[in-house]
């Protein structure tokens, strides 16, 4: 990114972090009010480590796809992929019954 689009680039940072703060809360509540009270720390760990390894990991897989098959393409697949998740979660009957406890 050029020097000039600095400003940009900060914006979409900070956008990213916001959305990130407003998805993060309902979540944590979700889990714990879904979570028995005694295995939570387990649970909410779990989340942490799998939410720390996420980067590690996604770094492994996408260095020798982005060389593979060229940086732009794997945004655009990946964009995609993410963009696909994102509406199975929302049109699934389970997630919305998360809420209601019916989710077995």
């Amino acid at each position: 990114m050029p020097a000039d689009r600095f400003n940009i680039a900060a914006v979409c940072w900070m956008v990213s972090g916001m959305s990130f703060i407003l998805g993060d809360a309902p979540m944590t509540a979700l889990l714990q009010s879904s979570i028995p009270n005694h295995l939570q720390g387990r649970g909410l760990s779990l989340l942490n480590m799998v939410m720390g390894l996420a980067a590690p990991l996604g770094l492994a897989l996408t260095t020798p796809l982005g060389e593979l098959i060229g940086v732009r393409w794997l945004f655009v697949v990946t964009g995609v992929l993410g963009g696909l998740i994102c509406l199975m979660g929302f049109f699934s009957t389970a997630v919305r019954r998360l809420e209601d406890g019916t989710h077995y």
